[in-house]
């Protein structure tokens, strides 16, 4: 009789379908896993603080808005809210930093309308605002307004344009910055006039102002909230605001719509934007927060004290809105004849 083989000290090894079965449900199991995990901290989203960064220096328009929004939200989401200030380049260094971040929401993007300048301004972007970033929502904008030193014979808009055509190409006028929106927004009358007149640049609007208030400069289109004050004190002469509709603190300056061109406005407008892959759900999170944030009549009343209006669109709105921007500056800086850096 034939005895059984010895097993001892055998490993045996499971049948290769049996493994296959085992090696794939491990699979699904650690895949079911991170998506129960992902899921679970999205709907704790968020958890921990979220930064926010900016792309000027603190104490300027946009800033002053986007402290006021992120004060707000802060209490709707129930956690702080920090404001990361990281100026330069036309906002350029802000932005490749948000687009470079984890997309899980704790990073976020304060923009401004230098979001669809820079692309037609640089050759080389670090980034791209379609393909890198994900609009929020909108939460506000700024109007410009033209405005003239005292010494020039003008009191509208008519005797401004006049003006222009008897001084073709003598006049000066100042920006913030070559290519950004001040700049822009005054070739554009410029343009939509016939007219012409020298561009003077500054690094900042401090310097622009205080020049126009000397009189060594003979117009500027700047940012309305910091230049309600001298307008409204007549040490500068506004003749038109740069919204489709007035402004409560300059009630008698008319629109560009109304004394320019039909439909004609040309805002700093601002919002949330967030690095591309962030999750449907964070968004919406922080979309709800940003319009019930606007929404409270104390945030709007400070937003529109400063001189800035709240306009919330959510980011199927706000992404429509950039779209349009992007093209619209696109033209603008190709009509004013500026070269990409």
């Amino acid at each position: 009789m034939t005895s059984a083989p010895d097993m001892r000290g055998t490993s045996i090894a499971p049948a290769p379908a049996a493994t296959s079965r085992r090696r794939f449900c491990g699979a699904v199991g650690a895949a079911l896993a991170a998506l129960g995990q992902g899921a679970l901290a999205q709907a704790r989203y968020p958890d921990r603080p979220i930064k926010v960064l900016i792309g000027f220096a603190p104490g300027g328009g946009a800033d002053a808005v986007a402290r006021l929004v992120c004060s707000a939200m802060a209490e709707e989401l129930g956690q702080p809210l920090v404001v990361d200030n990281r100026p330069g380049a036309n906002a350029n260094i802000a932005t490749d930093a948000v687009a470079k971040a984890p997309a899980d929401g704790y990073t976020l993007l304060y923009n401004t309308s230098a979001l669809a300048i820079s692309p037609a301004l640089y050759a080389r972007l670090p980034y791209d605002p379609r393909r890198d970033l994900v609009p929020v929502a909108q939460a506000a904008a700024i109007p410009l307004l033209l405005v003239v030193s005292p010494r020039m014979p003008v009191k509208n808009v008519k005797e401004f344009v006049a003006y222009l055509a008897a001084k073709r190409g003598q006049l000066n006028y100042a920006s913030s910055g070559r290519g950004n929106i001040t700049h822009l927004a005054a070739a554009e009358i410029l343009r939509l006039t016939g007219s012409e007149a020298n561009h003077v640049p500054y690094k900042s609007e401090a310097p622009a102002i205080t020049d126009l208030l000397g009189g060594h400069i003979d117009f500027y289109v700047g940012n309305a909230n910091t230049l309600i004050p001298q307008a409204q004190e007549r040490k500068l002469v506004p003749l038109a605001v740069t919204s489709l509709r007035r402004m409560p603190q300059l009630p008698d300056v008319p629109t560009l719509d109304e004394s320019i061109a039909k439909g004609l406005e040309m805002v700093a407008w601002s919002g949330f934007m967030a690095p591309r892959g962030t999750p449907p759900e964070v968004v919406a999170r922080i979309a709800a927060a940003v319009e019930a944030a606007t929404r409270r009549p104390a945030v709007r009343k400070r937003v529109e004290a400063g001189g800035a209006q709240v306009r919330w669109a959510g980011a199927g709105g706000y992404g429509r809105l950039i779209d349009a921007e992007l093209q619209r500056w696109s033209r603008a800086v190709k009509a004013a004849g500026i070269q990409p850096e």
